[in-house]
């Protein structure tokens, strides 16, 4: 199985997706940036893909936030209820 592995990093005053070389358009917030990231990696995980997000700091330090297959918490109800199933 192929892993996707979409990285949230800070990016000046604001944060960024990248996943295999590709580069997302900037978030304002973190927690927006994430957002798209599970959002994306969710939609690769139900075509098959070893899906994760991995979140990494201003200092270089990544660690995983959310892989496939794990409720995509703390996303907001509305979030959930769209992509329930």
């Amino acid at each position: 199985m192929q892993r996707m592995a979409y990285v949230v990093m800070p990016d000046g005053s604001a944060w960024k997706v990248k996943c295999n070389g590709v580069d997302y358009p900037n978030y304002a917030t973190q927690d927006e940036a994430v957002g798209a990231a599970v959002h994306a990696a969710f939609e690769a995980g139900k075509l098959g893909y070893d899906a994760l997000v991995l979140v990494q700091d201003s200092e270089g330090r990544v660690q995983v936030e959310w892989s496939y297959g794990q409720k995509p918490k703390d996303l907001g109800a509305d979030w959930r209820r769209r992509h329930a199933g």
